[in-house]
């Protein structure tokens, strides 16, 4: 089964391989955006990590689709901080709750 994982981030990358081998799943091979050599923009602009998940999934698949790479399942995630205090906030806004010229 050939997954492309949504993501650049090596570190989730290896934590995903661990999980599968941790369960003994086998013939899995991974594929990042990197793999695919997809570098377009994607603008999560959606209100939940779920939407924002799917958009990413979405430009993936289309991606894919126009540049006939195969694959079985496309898995993404989306991450944020959600702090009580703060009424859940920032949530999916986490990146840019700063301001624009934050580090």
């Amino acid at each position: 089964m050939k997954i492309i994982y949504g993501t650049t981030n090596k570190g989730k990358v290896e934590a995903m391989k661990k999980i599968l081998k941790e369960d003994k799943i086998e013939n899995i091979e991974i594929e990042t955006l990197k793999d695919i050599e997809f570098n377009e923009e994607i603008i999560e602009d959606g209100k939940t990590f779920e939407e924002n998940s799917e958009i990413k999934a979405r430009a993936i698949e289309k991606y894919c689709k126009k540049n006939n790479i195969s694959y079985e399942l496309i898995l993404t995630d989306d991450a944020g901080l959600c702090i009580e205090k703060l009424n859940g906030e920032p949530g999916v806004y986490s990146a840019r709750y700063a301001g624009p010229n934050a580090t």
